[in-house]
């Protein structure tokens, strides 16, 4: 979350003085929580339910590629009628896409080039995301402003 906040030039939120720094989590360490909260109040994140965010967990390519398009303020793709939302069309779709949340995101920064798929038709969207895939679409979204 740190990473896009900063790349997408968001600020922390400041005056926290707990761990929770005021937001619904109640799994933060202190340096996390001016970030996430920040990130909570515009949107950009919204953590498992009941008090828990995960702060330490890793970070899949799906819920990357939500977080980036968010903090960038890219809407997710409207109109989408399957799971892979046709992200990686006409010739390469996503076929290992099959929960309906991550497709609009994909096909929304698939469309404007910001990312692509790890191989022919598949997107991983519950792989672990890379420090440096995270990196190259951070700065890609940066460039693209």
């Amino acid at each position: 979350v740190k990473m896009v906040m900063v790349g997408a030039g968001i600020q922390p939120k400041q005056g926290c003085y707990d761990t929770d720094c005021g937001s619904p989590f109640f799994d933060l360490d202190f340096w996390q929580s001016g970030w996430i909260r920040g990130a909570s109040d515009q949107k950009i994140v919204e953590g498992y339910g009941q008090g828990i965010f995960g702060p330490n967990k890793i970070i899949t390519r799906a819920e990357a590629t939500a977080l980036t398009a968010r903090a960038f303020n890219v809407p997710p793709h409207a109109g989408c009628y399957s799971a892979n939302c046709g992200a990686g069309q006409p010739n390469n779709f996503f076929l290992d896409i099959v929960e309906m949340w991550p497709g609009p995101w994909v096909r929304a920064l698939w469309d404007k080039g910001w990312i692509t798929g790890t191989g022919p038709n598949t997107f991983e969207p519950n792989r672990p995301m890379t420090r440096a895939e995270l990196t190259k679409l951070i700065m890609t979204a940066r460039g693209s402003k």
